[in-house]
């Protein structure tokens, strides 16, 4: 509760939102601690939006399929030196959002988990990979080898491609522990 409320005069008290991000993601660990993944999505929701993103309220599926099957078609052709690094901090907590959106949502709004995880790509195609890009392709394998696209192929691809990264950016921490 003392966390909680340590949090919430942040939020009400930041003079600017770059004060408050640290603060929102602290917030948002701490709803998925207590197991609240409605308000935590909703959380990640609205931090995205504040962010300038812009976040659908239902996902189309034929839409859908075909925007992952564009972003697909890109990794495909791109060679590791055309996967820039990403020098954006704006865009490095854009994707932790997203990925806290994507965790979140997979409990409390799984169709939208789909379309958090391929935004994640995009933005890493547009403005450069990070090991924040290496939990997207995490995200977005899943998506291929689902019952949306099942593609098990292309999903071992973009795996291969997400561990490429994490050794890169030498992010092991973000794999789970076992």
């Amino acid at each position: 509760a003392e966390a909680t409320s340590a949090l919430d005069d942040i939020l009400k008290h930041g003079k600017s939102l770059k004060d408050k991000l640290d603060a929102y993601y602290l917030k948002i660990a701490l709803l998925h601690t207590h197991q609240e993944m409605k308000e935590s999505f909703d959380t990640c929701v609205e931090v995205l939006k504040q962010l300038g993103e812009t976040i659908p309220a239902t996902v189309d599926r034929q839409v859908f399929v075909k925007r992952a099957e564009k972003v697909l078609a890109k990794l495909n052709i791109m060679t590791e030196d055309d996967m820039k690094t990403m020098k954006s901090p704006f865009h490095m907590s854009l994707l932790q959002f997203y990925d806290r959106a994507c965790f979140t949502s997979y409990f409390a709004q799984l169709p939208m988990m789909k379309w958090l995880a391929c935004r994640m790509v995009e933005i890493s195609l547009e403005h450069g990979f990070s090991k924040y890009s290496a939990l997207g392709l995490m995200w977005f394998t899943m998506i291929l080898a689902g019952d949306l696209i099942y593609d098990v192929h292309a999903g071992y691809r973009v795996g291969k491609i997400a561990l490429k990264l994490l050794k890169r950016f030498d992010a092991n921490n973000l794999l789970p522990n076992a």
